[in-house]
């Protein structure tokens, strides 16, 4: 399951980013908060992606057939989750290359 936490950091950002615009124009301040806010969501994204992938590697349940089939439901939705996440990354990693170049800031991670 995707954390809330990431998605409620996710339509700050967003919210934020948007606040601050022409990027160009905002405070050294603003821009270095944009940024820093940017890199705790690539954190959370990869800490996420990092769960969902240990939900693909559920043991298969022997016996019962209703063991099987929550074990596959499990398995549909952690590989739905890691999906959504890794989209998510490419997203926001994009995104914060697109905020270090308007704001002269070098990515360091």
């Amino acid at each position: 399951m995707i954390s809330a936490q990431i998605t409620s950091d996710l339509a700050l950002l967003s919210t934020s980013v948007q606040a601050a615009a022409p990027i160009k124009t905002a405070t050294p301040l603003r821009k270095a908060a944009l940024v820093s806010a940017g890199y705790a969501l690539v954190t959370e994204i990869d800490t996420g992606l990092a769960g969902a992938a240990g939900g693909l590697d559920a043991a298969d349940p022997a016996g019962y057939a209703g063991d099987l089939v929550a074990a596959l439901m499990g398995l549909a939705t952690a590989a739905y989750d890691q999906a959504t996440l890794a989209d998510m990354r490419g997203t926001v990693g994009r995104a914060m290359f697109n905020l270090s170049v308007a704001t002269g800031t070098a990515l360091t991670r």
